[in-house]
C-alpha cells in the first residue's frame, strides 16, 4: 500500500501516541498505590488534585510525545521523497490508537446526554426549597439528594430525603453538595469519562479513578463538617440513614449524589468520628513505583535525541 509523505506523517503520529499512552497508563497503574496512601495522607482537597493530576499523566506525555518527539524528529530527518509502502504494524498500532478513543466517547455523550435530559425533567418540575431558593424539591417515595448538571450544576433534594432528616442534618448535608458544585466535580467527571483507553476496552487507571472518587468525597465531607466536631456527627449519622434507605449505588454518572459508592461509607464515617486508619502501602509498591520512574527516566533521556526517535518511529512504522 502506498501513502503520501503527510499520509506517514499521520500514521507516526498516531503510533506515537498510542505507545507514549500505554507505557505512561501502565506506569500510572504502577504508581497509584504509592500515590494513593500518599494522597489520603494529605488534605483531601490536595490529593483529589494530585490524583487528577496523575491520571492526566499519559495524555500530557502522548501528546508531548507527538508535538516534541514525533513531529519534529519526522520533519527534519524524513525526506519528502514521494509515495512509501506502509507496514502492517504501523496500520495495525493506528487502528489501536483510534481505537482507544472509541468506548470513552461514545460513554461520554451517552451520560451527557442522559444528564441533559435528567436536569431539563428536574428544572422543569422541582420547586424551590424554602431557606434556599436555589435548591430544586422533586417528588419522589425514596431519599435522593445529588448535584446534576456540568457548567451550571445544581442541588437537588427529594421530599423524602426533606422528611427523612432533621433540619440541622439537611443543612449540613446540603454544604456537602454545595462543595460538590463550587468544585465542578460533575465537568471532572465527564474529563475522565472522555479519557482514552490504555487499549481498546482495556482501562489501566480504574483504580486511580475510584480513588479520585473517594478523596472527592472526603473533600466535600470535610467542607460539609468545616472542623466541627458536632457538624461531623450529624453528617456522620446522616449518611449512615441516607444509606440504609437508599441501598442501591446512583446510576447516573454525571451526578454526584450524596452517597455515591457505599463501598466506601464505612470510611467515611470513621473519617468523621476520628476512627480512621491510614493504609500502608507494601514495600513491592515502593519498589516497582522507584524502578518505574527510573525507568521512566532513563526513556525519556533516551528518545529526547531526534536521531534516536526517529529510529524508534521507523521501526513501529515497518
Amino acid at each position: 500500500m502506498n501513502a503520501s509523505y503527510l499520509a506517514r506523517l499521520l500514521l507516526q503520529c498516531l503510533n506515537s501516541f498510542f505507545a507514549a499512552y500505554l507505557l505512561f497508563s501502565i506506569a500510572v497503574h504502577f504508581l497509584t498505590p504509592v500515590a494513593v496512601c500518599y494522597a489520603e495522607r494529605v488534605r483531601p482537597a490536595i490529593g483529589t488534585r494530585l490524583l487528577l493530576s496523575l491520571r492526566l499523566l499519559p495524555l500530557g506525555a502522548a501528546l508531548y510525545a507527538v508535538a516534541a518527539i514525533a513531529l519534529p524528529s519526522y520533519l527534519r530527518l524524513e525526506g519528502e521523497m514521494g509515495p512509501e509502502r506502509i507496514g502492517v504494524r504501523a496500520l495495525g498500532l493506528a487502528v489501536l490508537a483510534l481505537a482507544c478513543w472509541i468506548r470513552p466517547l461514545v460513554r461520554s455523550v451517552c451520560a451527557v446526554s442522559k444528564s441533559s435530559k435528567f436536569l431539563k425533567y428536574a428544572r422543569r418540575v422541582a420547586r424551590r426549597y424554602q431557606t434556599a431558593p436555589d435548591i430544586g424539591i422533586l417528588t419522589g417515595r425514596q431519599p435522593h439528594i445529588a448535584v446534576a448538571g456540568l457548567f451550571r450544576p445544581q442541588v437537588f433534594v427529594s421530599e423524602a430525603a426533606v422528611k427523612l432528616f432533621a433540619p440541622d442534618e439537611l443543612n449540613v448535608i446540603l454544604r456537602h453538595e454545595s462543595a460538590h458544585q463550587k468544585s465542578r466535580d460533575n465537568l471532572k467527571r465527564l474529563l475522565l469519562l472522555a479519557l482514552p483507553d490504555a487499549l481498546p476496552c482495556v482501562n489501566f487507571t480504574r483504580p486511580l479513578e475510584r480513588a479520585w472518587k473517594r478523596l472527592v468525597e472526603w473533600s466535600a465531607d470535610d467542607h460539609a463538617a468545616g472542623g466541627d466536631s458536632e457538624s461531623s456527627i450529624l453528617l456522620a449519622r446522616a449518611l449512615v440513614s441516607f444509606a440504609r434507605h437508599q441501598p442501591h449505588e446512583s446510576k447516573c454518572v454525571l451526578a454526584t449524589s450524596f452517597v455515591d459508592d457505599t463501598s466506601d461509607l464505612e470510611r467515611r464515617v470513621e473519617r468523621l468520628l476520628g476512627h480512621a486508619r491510614p493504609m500502608q502501602p507494601s514495600p513491592r509498591a515502593y519498589f516497582a513505583s522507584s524502578m518505574l520512574a527510573s525507568a521512566i527516566l532513563g526513556a525519556a533521556l533516551q528518545f529526547a535525541d531526534l536521531d534516536n526517535a526517529h529510529r524508534l518511529l521507523e521501526l513501529l512504522s515497518r
